[in-house]
């Protein structure tokens, strides 16, 4: 945002500037300035504070829209990774870790399954962290 673009803002919400004394104008267009950087500062803040709770870096984001860049490619990265699965042997070392350590096909106790489960979700986890 320039300075014709926060003095704008200003006339739009009703702030007064005596225009035609040049130096008074000239002291409350730098307040106007002033006061737009520290809005825009806390906005910047504001939405810096939310990617890193969810997660994401703010890079280099000096303003809005450069956090927002930043996280619009962030996004476009996570959806482009590609998801890795499991090998057999991968599995199979879950399985026996879980306790079960039998063939897939034989019904095994409910508890050992969820412990199968949750061994195999842990490690699809570690994997695509």
């Amino acid at each position: 945002m320039d300075r014709e673009d926060i003095i704008k803002l200003a006339r739009e919400a009703g702030f007064k500037v005596d225009w035609q004394h040049a130096d008074v104008a000239e002291i409350k267009a730098k307040r106007y300035e002033y006061f737009a950087a520290l809005v825009a500062a806390a906005e910047r803040e504001k939405v810096a504070q939310w990617m890193t709770r969810q997660g994401y870096a703010t890079g280099h984001g000096d303003n809005i829209e450069d956090l927002l860049k930043e996280l619009e490619w962030q996004i476009e990265e996570r959806i482009r990774r590609e998801w890795v699965g499991l090998t057999a042997d991968e599995i199979w070392k879950c399985n026996k870790a879980s306790g079960s350590a039998v063939e897939f096909h034989i019904c095994v106790e409910h508890q050992n399954v969820l412990d199968f489960a949750e061994a195999i979700e842990a490690k699809l986890r570690e994997k695509n962290a």
